[in-house]
């Protein structure tokens, strides 16, 4: 047997055996102990030269190259994969350990965060349940996640933005968050709007947090001066990236258009309030206003301007000019109809013309 000390990365072993096999340190030393285990008698062979003793440092290269922040404690040859690579596990000092996949080349060819292993393929042996959170958590800092003092991780999936990870909180309301590839932070959400997110929370009462939320979105309605006794709530989702407002429909006992709240993160400027005709108006559909109560709302504002109008059908034309309203023709189920103004406070319509004489002054009704 030969043995070769290397100036970065593990050493090697080569047998006398025709042809010759060689391995790294770190497989000698697992197909070793597992030799022995076999047969104590066993005598196979293992590196010996005092170059090759700190095989931890030997791997932190390939820690590295793999793009893990992590001090390597522990390291044990896992098997070799279908392509020929050679897989280790890495335990990290108060972090969350992973499986790495070095090829022929010494290259990295693959990595997974000991989340991410499912329960068919083995476990990580040296990774606990508290550095699995400390690891996920120390990506948080400075991001809306941050104050999430996480007990406990669990990988929920991945899509092409990245990969999901629930949170168990001390505060008992968990979290999700979403990484990158490269492990960086892009967004969080709270249980309630995770909850088409792989199975969901499972670490933490969902219903609580659900509940919770709900409390929550509800004060900051109220906050905006729009009254609401909230009877349902529905996040519709977000208006673009996770940096941009929360879009949230409620149903309310007292408002009978309903409202959509755009609600900016905490703390920003930003969040309005608006009722389901004005969404319309933005291409967001309610679910809990329907369209028999916009129209019966159009028809009681024409009659508190003295015009008569069973409500068959609607169709928002414009904004009025200052914003604050929009510019509706309505159909009546006589046949008739009207076009005009429909101000935001939803009392009485403004000016309004018949369609003959909306025609007469270069303006046509289209229902």
């Amino acid at each position: 047997m030969l043995e070769a000390a290397c100036a970065t990365g593990p050493g090697y072993v080569l047998t006398t055996a025709t042809p010759p096999v060689v391995f790294n340190c770190l497989i000698a030393a697992n197909q070793a102990d597992d030799a022995v285990a076999a047969n104590p008698e066993a005598t196979p062979p293992r590196c010996e030269l005092p170059e090759n003793a700190d095989v931890l440092a030997a791997v932190q290269p390939w820690v590295q190259a793999a793009g893990l922040s992590c001090q390597v404690d522990q390291v044990q040859w896992v098997g070799r994969t279908g392509n020929g690579s050679d897989r280790y596990e890495v335990g990290c000092n108060g972090a969350g350990g992973a499986w790495i996949e070095i090829g022929q080349d010494g290259s990295v060819t693959n990595t997974l965060d000991c989340l991410q292993i499912p329960a068919n393929a083995g476990a990580c042996e040296y990774t606990t349940a508290a550095e699995s959170a400390a690891g996920i958590q120390a990506r948080l800092a400075g991001s809306p996640a941050a104050d999430c003092a996480a007990s406990q991780a669990r990988y929920m999936g991945a899509n092409q933005n990245g990969r999901f990870f629930e949170l168990k909180c001390a505060s008992g309301v968990g979290q999700v968050v979403r990484l990158g590839n490269d492990g960086a932070f892009q967004q969080a959400y709270d249980c309630a709007q995770a909850a088409n997110i792989g199975d969901g929370c499972q670490l933490s009462d969902a219903g609580a947090a659900v509940a919770a939320q709900g409390e929550k979105r509800a004060a900051r309605l109220a906050e905006l001066g729009r009254p609401c006794t909230v009877t349902d709530q529905r996040v519709i989702g977000r208006e673009g990236d996770g940096a941009q407002r929360e879009v949230v429909e409620f149903g309310c006992s007292d408002a009978p258009l309903g409202l959509v709240a755009l609600f900016a993160a905490e703390g920003a400027q930003g969040s309005e309030a608006i009722d389901c005709l004005t969404a319309k108006g933005r291409s967001l559909t309610c679910q809990f206003t329907t369209e028999d109560q916009i129209k019966g709302v159009l028809g009681q504002m024409l009659q508190a301007s003295n015009r008569a109008c069973d409500v068959s059908d609607y169709r928002i034309a414009g904004l009025m000019a200052e914003g604050d309203g929009q510019v509706i023709e309505v159909k009546c189920a006589s046949g008739s109809g009207f076009l005009g103004e429909f101000p935001a406070t939803r009392t009485a319509a403004g000016q309004i013309q018949t369609c003959a004489q909306a025609a007469q002054v270069g303006d046509r009704c289209e229902l």
